[in-house]
């Protein structure tokens, strides 16, 4: 009867250890794509119609100039281009003369 109990808590505890496996990989799997959204690096950026500009008005200028260059930003985010990465540091199609683009992939 014991061993039994003991098959039967080997099974649960093997079912469990699976479970916590396929808990894992998934984690290190959401992680790694976390990360490569998250590196920085040259992209592709995509220059905003002036119509796209995320900001207006007249803190528009102070609130761009929270923007992180194009280099450096995380992507899937907007960025404020000033020559790198194959930006146009006088693209200016936003309020206040930025260069304001969206980072792609």
């Amino acid at each position: 009867n014991s061993q039994s109990a003991a098959a039967a808590a080997q099974s649960s505890a093997s079912a469990a250890q699976t479970t916590a496996d396929t808990a894992q990989a998934t984690a290190n799997s959401a992680e790694t794509q976390v990360t490569a959204l998250a590196s920085p690096g040259c992209k592709t950026n995509i220059a905003l119609d002036e119509s796209a500009c995320p900001l207006d008005g007249p803190t528009a200028a102070a609130g761009y100039n929270l923007f992180p260059n194009c280099l450096n930003a995380p992507i899937m985010s907007f960025c404020e281009g000033d020559g790198e990465c194959g930006t146009d540091n006088d693209l200016d199609n936003c309020v206040g003369g930025f260069d304001i683009y969206y980072k792609l992939d």
